[in-house]
């Protein structure tokens, strides 16, 4: 073919290219639109959230400092604040309740381990947290009631090395924990959405821990309304 003629169809078979790809994109383009607005955001807007604001912020700091402060004070190596948490539903329409670890401090020199402590199946545990809403406790564990401050508030004391073979256990060894005490936090209803706990490596006087218990507990009321600031 005569090169003088084969470039004019080239160019127009390319402006042909480009016009159809042209036409395509504003087709596509049309469609995720109409799909985003008519189908995506009503299915988003209905779907209940919370939005985060800037107080969740300054509160998740303040809860950190408290954290901080909690731990010089008790001399512990670690304070944690832990939350339950829905993880979805078995098939029995039961709720699979889980809890995992929000907020952390740690002491020079020990390792965090709040990555590792996320969306544990609250029945995997429940030699742990029993306690924190009834006086049915397992072996290796202690609820102190600390003079001054409220009744209803309580402390959790374990020594790990005491307590049954479990999930629990092994977990907390593998965490290079001795020891612990923990309280549990509350809703404005009175009902147990998780708790601050105090971890021990090494050994350590058990008095002195449990001793501790009054400034646990004065702290977890000041951690507890900032998490529930604004319900």
């Amino acid at each position: 073919m005569n090169d003088g003629i084969l470039g004019p169809i080239l160019e127009l078979i390319a402006t042909g290219a480009i016009g159809f790809l042209s036409i395509m994109f504003v087709v596509v383009r049309k469609r995720l639109v109409k799909w985003f607005t008519d189908d995506l955001m009503p299915k988003l807007n209905k779907t209940p959230h919370k939005k985060l604001k800037i107080t969740d912020i300054e509160n998740a700091t303040k809860i950190r400092e408290i954290l901080i402060e909690l731990r010089i004070l008790t001399k512990s190596d670690r304070s944690c604040v832990f939350q339950f948490h829905n993880g979805s539903v078995f098939t029995t329409k039961n709720p699979i309740w889980k809890l995992s670890n929000t907020h952390e401090s740690v002491a020079p020199g020990v390792s965090s381990e709040i990555g590792h402590l996320q969306d544990i199946k609250a029945s995997s545990v429940i030699e742990c947290i029993q306690s924190l809403w009834t006086d049915k406790i397992c072996k290796g564990f202690e609820v102190l009631y600390p003079e001054g401050v409220s009744n209803s508030k309580r402390a959790i004391f374990s020594k790990i090395s005491e307590l049954e073979d479990s999930y629990s256990k092994s977990l907390m060894i593998e965490h290079g924990i001795t020891y612990t005490i923990r309280a549990p936090i509350h809703s404005v209803t009175n009902n147990c959405v998780g708790f601050v706990t105090l971890n021990y490596c090494g050994e350590q006087d058990e008095s002195k821990i449990k001793g501790h218990a009054d400034v646990l507990c004065r702290n977890v009321a000041q951690i507890q309304f900032l998490l529930l600031e604004g319900e």
